[in-house]
């Protein structure tokens, strides 16, 4: 007939041709590569309004629902969710991610429509003006977060919003993750909201910080920056570009960028204590060498209220046990960079609570701390280590030696007293941690619950201290059924009634990794 088809080669096997229709070849793709569609849908552009309505609206498909909660609405009713969604207005959450927006337009007409939204997800469409977005928390009253990750902006020109408008919105998170945009301009849009507790900048390729001013957001309430994926490898000029926004920052993200060394130019830097109420950093994934990782931990010092430490995957440090390696003191097992580093930063920060997602309990620390003395003092009589202690200044020196006169081990010369070496005895228990992972099980309404926490005790910790752990993480568990612990693919059951017992009574393999405790009702 007349009317006018495109023919459409697909990536995937996803249609039913190859090109050719009733013997007539149009174009030639492989089989199930190929279709023809109307020319109204080559063009899937939409504007924000019109995806809500589509999404929602419509009622033809449910918002924020996986494959594995379909079957859960449909015993609930999916009828009764579709007809609450047509309620645009009373929406607090809304997801219109990859459903093509092009534009943002007609405000007014949004403002009516998605009043009550307090969460927005734009990303991974197709908008290319940063203004008309942002411009959306100026109409949206009760808006607190903002994702427009995953589009490329091509304008991104922000001087024509209005600054009164923005200031007095409520936003609260802002990601502009995988976007592409500068530094530079994401601080600027992100100086317009005064109430911004939150910003997302992963992924944006970021390599240098010259002339980035964050005295912009010295007026807002920023505790997160969130730089993850980025090409930042210069720590100290990163950290005094935040210097402005130290009062509020409490956490910050630096994980997958190419920071080699995470030290100073001078230990008396003046950016010691700047950062007073920073609790939390994630420096993982960085291409720190072996050689520097005792300098980098250690200077971990300038944030007085630091509390939480990722570090984890040093790309350079895979011989990072050899500069801590697990003969010092004892056994001479082999160990894995993460658990020396994880080591280096209970033992040299007291405050430290949480390191790499895992709470420090009291025996890791002595643990570490007995072991980082152990060192310092075979570094005094023959140079070892020194990796760990070549560039560390006086008020390290001191600690280290406080620790060693705790636990009785000498820091003279090679021919010093050796009764004080009995302290940290080479048979001791100490000499072997493992990994202890509590599994809190409930039974609920949506099936099994489970919840983990997980610290490093050594084997000499004793079952009743383990229960006392575990009801500080788990106020209301009952901790009386039975503990597991793994031995390859299997497993055994001990009973948990003899609170006198030693980890280590359980004559674990050598090779067992993690000990775990089930509890629940």
């Amino acid at each position: 007939g007349d009317a006018v088809w495109v023919g459409v080669e697909w990536d995937e096997y996803v249609a039913d041709g190859d090109g050719s229709v009733d013997g007539v070849v149009y174009f030639i793709a492989p089989a199930n590569t190929a279709s023809f569609v109307k020319p109204r849908k080559l063009d899937p552009r939409v504007s924000l309004i019109r995806a809500v309505q589509q999404r929602y609206g419509d009622g033809s498909e449910l918002s924020d629902c996986s494959a594995g909660r379909a079957a859960i609405d449909i015993v609930l009713g999916s009828e009764a969710v579709r007809e609450q969604q047509k309620q645009l207005s009373s929406l607090q959450v809304i997801s219109v991610s990859r459903t093509s927006i092009h534009k943002i337009d007609a405000l007014e007409s949004i403002a009516r429509e998605i009043s009550g939204v307090r969460v927005l997800d734009l990303s991974s469409n197709l908008l290319h003006s940063l203004a008309p977005a942002l411009a959306l928390a100026s109409v949206l009253p009760k808006l607190e977060t903002l994702n427009l990750s995953s589009n490329r902006f091509s304008t991104s020109d922000v001087s024509e919003l209005d600054r009164v408008q923005l200031s007095s919105s409520q936003l609260r998170v802002l990601a502009l993750n995988r976007t592409r945009l500068s530094l530079e301009t994401s601080i600027r849009a992100a100086s317009y909201f005064r109430c911004l507790c939150e910003l997302r900048l992963h992924g944006n390729g970021i390599t240098y910080l010259t002339n980035v001013d964050f005295c912009a957001l010295q007026h807002t309430k920023l505790a997160l920056i969130d730089l993850d994926g980025n090409h930042l490898g210069e720590y100290e000029a990163l950290l005094e570009s935040l210097v402005p926004i130290r009062r509020s920052l409490r956490k910050l993200v630096l994980s997958n960028n190419c920071f080699e060394s995470l030290s100073f130019r001078s230990w008396s830097s003046s950016l010691a204590n700047v950062f007073e109420v920073l609790e939390e950093i994630d420096i993982s994934s960085n291409p720190v060498s072996a050689e520097c990782c005792g300098e980098s931990v250690y200077s971990l010092r300038i944030f007085p209220a630091l509390r939480s430490v990722r570090l984890a995957n040093w790309e350079s440090c895979a011989s990072l046990s050899d500069l801590l390696p697990s003969h010092v003191g004892h056994g001479a097992d082999k160990r894995g960079a993460d658990d020396v580093l994880r080591e280096l930063v209970v033992a040299r920060h007291p405050r430290v609570v949480v390191v790499n997602g895992g709470d420090v309990v009291e025996d890791e620390r002595k643990y570490a701390e007995k072991r980082l003395a152990q060192c310092f003092s075979e570094y005094r009589k023959d140079g070892r280590f020194s990796a760990l202690f070549a560039q560390a200044d006086a008020p390290d020196v001191e600690h280290v030696e406080t620790l060693a006169r705790t636990y009785g081990i000498s820091l003279g010369s090679e021919g010093g007293d050796k009764r004080a070496d009995r302290g940290y005895d080479p048979r001791s228990l100490f000499g072997k941690m493992v990994r202890l992972e509590a599994v809190h099980s409930e039974m609920c309404s949506c099936g099994q619950a489970l919840e983990r926490k997980h610290a490093r005790v050594p084997l000499s910790v004793r079952i009743g201290k383990l229960k006392r752990l575990i009801f500080q993480w788990y106020r209301s568990a009952c901790v009386s059924t039975s503990m597991v612990f793994q031995k390859g693919l299997g497993q055994e059951e001990v009973p948990l009634d003899n609170d006198l017992m030693l980890l280590s009574d359980l004559r674990l393999a050598p090779s067992t990794p993690t000990v775990t405790i089930v509890f629940g009702r």
